[in-house]
């Protein structure tokens, strides 16, 4: 249980930099808002998603 946080800010860390390059400047802060918000929520349930696949 140790690795979920060190996953999940690994995961929020690349979604701030991506924040920083490409969305800090823009004008519309709606969407900013939004995208933070959502960047960190993203980061803690994206992990508890597990995908299982059917190996023969």
């Amino acid at each position: 249980m140790t690795i979920y946080p060190l996953k999940s800010a690994s995961c929020l860390a690349l979604l701030l930099i991506f924040y920083h390059g490409a969305l800090k400047k823009e004008k519309i802060h709606h969407l900013n808002r939004f995208y933070l918000l959502g960047s960190v929520l993203f980061s803690f349930l994206v992990l508890l998603a597990s995908v299982k696949t059917n190996t023969k």
